[in-house]
């Protein structure tokens, strides 16, 4: 039962993950969206959310220890927002204040349900 919980939380974490990147031959991190940059060399701005909890303990990490700003490079500026519940993030994300957040399956669910 306790792993049946764990699966939601993993591909939800997953997915983050993945939308933020991941080293590739060169060293040099990878980015979807406007975050990239674009080949132009444009500066960007990543506005992501999470929680300020252990819950959130990779965005902590990441935004404190300075790992997601490192690796999005030097064209992506990142600038974050904390937020109390999963469904005040989805709010966030629908009404573009946000780029991504780090949410817990039911609020993902409930908003990729609403978004259709």
């Amino acid at each position: 039962m306790r792993f049946r919980r764990l699966v939601p939380v993993a591909l939800a974490a997953a997915v983050v993950l993945g939308a933020c990147g991941s080293d590739n031959s060169s060293g040099t991190a990878t980015t979807g969206g406007a975050a990239s940059g674009g080949s132009s060399g444009e500066k960007v701005t990543l506005r992501l959310g999470y929680f300020p909890n252990i819950t959130h303990a990779t965005a902590l990490v990441g935004v404190e220890k300075g790992i997601f700003a490192d690796k999005l490079g030097p064209n992506v500026t990142l600038q974050t927002q904390t937020f109390n519940a999963g469904p005040n993030a989805i709010d966030a994300l629908f009404a573009e204040s946000i780029d991504a957040t780090y949410v817990g399956p039911n609020p993902a669910i409930n908003g990729y349900a609403k978004s259709k």
